[in-house]
């Protein structure tokens, strides 16, 4: 099996996007999801002119998998396939596209949409991939092929064994760790991990990291007020990717990544703790908020990392608000939610009216709940479920 050699404006665009290291870093997981979705659309349009073909919707999918053991990330689709002669000509040269030249061949006005160039999302791919593996299975074909690279100087085909039609996309991750350069708090610029390591105090247990839109956003965040307080830095994570990207790398210098919405900030202080009587005195409040914020968090505590703040949300298990919202905008929304958690602030004036309608009156309280609730989410950058009824629950705290 021989290594055959990129096109010339391939191998060019292939090593520019390699030594941009990031530059883009969220381009190869956004692209290659809408590589996928075109897959998928593909077979639609075929299912269209071809009465042998049914097109049920429910049997198509996308499937991101990571796996922190071989740290590898593979992106499975159902959709058409690619022969040996599409994976040559579709990666091996950029100038073709076989998503593009599709497109232009069969516009419908359905709603069904190919999404663009399979050619230059793909390659973006080796920004954070050492090697890159596509087995792919042809609709119609009994054969498979196994495409592979590991950069600009080549790639190989040859004959492999996939029993179902559709395309693995398996990417080893070695995301040249000391590259990495994210905003810090404290610095204010971008950092490396490795710098932001060195300063660490002997007392602080993990990385911290806090992600949103802009670095002015995550500096409002009542979330960051403990970890911030403690004069522990934390990093600005404002790509789509860089979290995930993170999760791959589960360790720097054998310390964990930390974001300041997990439930668990791992910081122990006697003034951050609430004692054995407060928790129980409050329990029944925030039983009664968690009854009527059900189906929306998994439960409602009293919190240990706001200061100045009333209310915030955070998370447990590994699915963050952040990565919840990225997830929800792919092509193929698999409605992964983060187990969001209302923390209130017992220090604050407002928890003092919480207790108070506890204790009078529920209907009162029922309002609080929600606007506290609605509240969080638009702190999170979260949309509400009804901006009519959260104007209105405004008023009736005004008149």
């Amino acid at each position: 099996m021989s290594k055959k050699e990129f096109k010339a404006e391939s191998k060019r665009l292939l090593e520019m996007m390699i030594n941009s290291i990031y530059s883009q870093k969220e381009v190869f997981l956004r692209e290659l999801l809408s590589n996928s979705s075109d897959a998928i659309d593909k077979i639609y349009y075929k299912a269209l002119t071809d009465d042998s073909l049914r097109f049920n919707k429910e049997s198509y999918y996308i499937k991101v998998t990571p796996d922190k053991t071989n740290r590898t990330l593979t992106i499975t689709d159902t959709g058409i396939g690619m022969t040996q002669e599409e994976l040559e000509s579709s990666l091996g040269t950029i100038a073709r596209s076989g998503s593009l030249a599709f497109k232009n061949e069969n516009e419908t006005k359905d709603g069904h949409t190919i999404i663009g160039q399979f050619g230059v999302g793909f390659y973006a791919a080796f920004m954070v991939a050492d090697v890159v593996t596509v087995i792919s299975k042809a609709l119609g074909s009994d054969e498979a092929y196994k495409w592979e690279s590991t950069g600009a100087d080549g790639y190989t085909i040859e004959p492999c064994e996939k029993e179902t039609v559709g395309t693995q996309i398996i990417l080893k991750i070695d995301v040249l760790k000391d590259l990495l350069l994210f905003y810090s708090s404290t610095e204010k610029k971008l950092v490396t991990l490795n710098e932001y390591v060195s300063r660490m105090p002997e007392d602080q247990k993990y990385i911290y990291y806090a992600s949103g839109e802009s670095y002015d956003r995550i500096e409002k965040l009542p979330q960051a007020e403990l970890v911030a307080d403690k004069g522990y830095e934390i990093l600005y994570f404002t790509e789509d990717i860089d979290e995930f990207a993170i999760k791959m790398l589960m360790t720097y210098e054998e310390k964990e990544f930390k974001s300041v919405s997990s439930s668990d900030l791992g910081i122990e202080a006697e003034e951050e703790q609430l004692n054995e009587s407060e928790e129980k005195e409050n329990k029944e409040l925030f039983d009664y908020m968690k009854k009527a914020l059900a189906g929306k968090v998994g439960d409602v505590r009293a919190s240990k990392r706001l200061k100045t703040h009333p209310v915030c949300l955070s998370a447990d298990g590994e699915v963050t608000i952040e990565m919840e919202k990225i997830l929800s905008a792919m092509p193929d929304n698999q409605h992964v939610k983060a187990e969001k958690v209302l923390e209130i602030n017992v220090n604050h004036d407002v928890f003092a009216s919480l207790k108070d309608a506890f204790e009078n009156d529920k209907e009162k309280l029922d309002l609080y709940t929600n606007l506290l609730y609605n509240q969080a989410l638009l702190i999170e950058g979260l949309s509400i479920s009804d901006p009519v009824e959260f104007t209105n629950d405004i008023c009736k705290i005004m008149i």
